[in-house]
Order: structure tokens, then C-alpha cells, then sequence
């Protein structure tokens, strides 16, 4: 009786251990650390791939983001990037093998995109590949076979450069002087606005100084500017410093073409605001108004004859009889 007891004992026991033995593998492996080992701080250079070979790479200086033409790039847009992706930590792999980079696009040789960071004592590389929900894609480290399923989007890191623009680049403060070339002169005489030397419309004239001085590009122009029409220069003085901007139109686009003397880079801008700046000079002048000495057409007739009917009425009659 007792040995039956001890042997049923022991089975329990090892089935108890079989239990515990598939449980134990049947969890999800345990989170080992970051994507990436990576200070925000420390990255000067940013270089985004996609499958087809065509890249875009961003480069600090100081303190400022520039694309490889010198123009301003979105710093504000890098560093996100950069910290989200340096911030991810406590991730679970979804895959540990070398095999399955190619089925989640994230293998050296095949990817939907590549990250390059670099910088003082910085060298890393990420790929990024299919996306297995919305707004999640795979990832890995280029120094491991681990595949992560993180919280993030292709769309995020374009390759096109007009992406990643800083669209502000253009903007100055404290205009007192704008000069359309064969057009007219916009200036400031203490508290009143002259065009062409005579009193502006206050409202029209601040409207065209906030417009060029909030001016907004659309993106990076890659064409040759000078094969487009015939260009229309405008100076600018602001803040002591004066600079020329100058504006063609694409009619391929659509789009106008601008480029300053005070920034690197060629960009587009809406039409709807190159055509509000390129305005003739009577949409700046002060609009005629009706005087007390004016007289609308016809007035002069009608009073001559209401004159004429007076004079000619018979008096009453009765007037002379009392």
C-alpha cells in the first residue's frame, strides 16, 4: 500500500514538473533592453535610405539641422525622431534569428529603411521594415538579429528631401522697406506707409509687410530655376540688413520658384502667396473716396429743372385778390 502511495506520489510530481517545464517556454521571452544605445545629443549626421537606393542625409551644425544644399532643415522633426527611437527600451523580440530578417524587411540587403547615425562617438545603424499593425513596423538593431515590433512609422522618415525642410527658413522680422523690381516701392515714414512716395492704404501695406515677413515654402525645388520665366526681384531691408528675394513661376507646377540672397537653397512657394506679394501698385494705393464738392451724374440736371418748374408756376391768385 505504501508503494503505491510513493509511486503515485512520484507521478504527480513529474507531471507537476512537465506542467511547469511547458509554461516556463510557452512565456514570452523577457524584454532585453533598447533598440538602440544611442545619446540624442551626440548625433551630428542623420542619413535615411529606402529600398530603392534614394536618401536623404542631414547634417548638424551648432546649433542648427542643414541639408546637404546648406539650407535649413526641421530640427524640431529630427529630434524627434532621434529621441523616440533612442527612448524605446524594455522591448520584446519577435524574432532572434538571422532567417527571419528577410521575411520582416529588416535584413542588410533588404529593408523599406535605413537608418545611419553618427556623431561624437556615435555609430549606429537601423533598419526598419514591414509594418505588422497601424502605426507599428519592425526593427532591428545592425549590430543584432533581434526584430522588434515598435511603435513607429515609414512615413515618418522620408527619403524626399522637400520632408524635412524648414518651411519658417524664409522669415524676417521688422520690414521698413520692400522693392518690387518694375513695380513699386513700399517704405516706412514714422507711423505711416508710403507707396512710391505717397500715402499707402495702412491696412493693404501691413498686410503685404506680415505676408513676406510670415513667408511659409512649400518644399525644395531640385529643377534649374533659371530655365523658368523671367524672374521678378524683390528687396528687402529689415532689421538693417537688406536682401533680395527672387520669385519665377513653374507652370508645370504651377508653383512658384523662390530663392533668397539671405539663404542657402532653392525653394517652392504657393502661387496663391507669390501673387498676393507681386501685386501692381494701385492694390496699395490709397482708394479714391467721393468728396463734399462731387455730385453724382445727373444731379445738376434734375436741380435746373425743379429750378425751371419753380420759376415758370402761375402764383396763386387768390393771393391778389385779399
Amino acid at each position: 500500500m505504501n508503494s503505491r502511495i510513493t509511486l503515485l506520489g512520484g507521478l504527480l510530481i513529474v507531471q507537476l514538473l512537465i506542467v511547469l517545464l511547458i509554461s516556463v517556454n510557452a512565456r514570452s521571452p523577457e524584454p532585453i533592453g533598447g533598440l538602440v544605445d544611442l545619446d540624442p545629443a551626440a548625433v551630428t549626421r542623420l542619413t535615411v535610405t529606402d529600398a530603392d537606393g534614394t536618401s536623404v542625409t542631414l547634417q548638424k551644425s551648432a546649433d542648427r539641422w542643414l541639408m546637404e544644399n546648406g539650407a535649413r532643415a526641421d530640427a524640431e522633426k529630427i529630434a524627434s525622431v532621434i529621441e523616440r527611437l533612442a527612448g524605446m527600451q524594455s522591448l520584446w523580440p519577435v524574432a532572434a534569428t538571422s532567417s527571419s530578417q528577410s521575411r520582416f524587411e529588416v535584413a542588410d540587403a533588404g529593408y523599406q529603411r535605413r537608418l545611419e547615425f553618427s556623431g561624437a562617438g556615435v555609430e549606429s545603424r537601423i533598419y526598419l521594415g514591414s509594418s505588422p499593425g497601424y502605426r507599428r513596423v519592425h526593427a532591428r538593431n545592425g549590430d543584432s538579429d533581434d526584430v522588434f515590433s515598435i511603435e513607429f512609422a515609414n512615413h515618418e522618415v522620408p527619403t524626399d528631401v522637400s520632408e524635412w525642410v524648414d518651411q519658417s527658413q524664409l522669415q524676417v522680422q521688422g520690414i521698413t522697406k520692400l522693392t518690387l523690381q518694375d513695380g513699386w516701392t513700399l517704405s516706412v515714414a514714422g507711423d505711416e506707409w508710403l507707396i512710391d512716395g505717397a500715402g499707402a492704404d495702412a491696412d493693404k501695406a501691413q498686410a503685404m509687410v506680415r505676408r513676406v515677413e510670415q513667408l511659409r515654402v512649400l518644399g525644395v525645388y531640385s529643377g534649374d530655376e533659371t530655365a523658368l520665366e523671367t524672374a521678378r526681384e524683390l528687396n528687402v531691408t529689415a532689421g538693417g540688413e537688406d536682401f533680395t528675394m527672387t520669385l519665377r513661376h513653374d507652370p508645370a507646377a504651377d508653383e512658384y520658384v523662390v530663392t533668397s540672397t539671405r539663404t542657402p537653397g532653392t525653394f517652392t512657394l504657393a502661387s496663391y502667396i507669390a501673387e498676393q506679394i507681386l501685386l501692381g501698385p494701385e492694390e496699395l494705393q490709397i482708394a479714391p473716396s467721393a468728396t463734399d464738392g462731387d455730385e453724382e451724374p445727373g444731379s445738376s440736371l434734375m436741380e435746373s429743372l425743379i429750378e425751371d418748374a419753380t420759376t415758370t408756376m402761375p402764383k396763386d391768385s387768390t393771393a391778389g385778390d385779399s
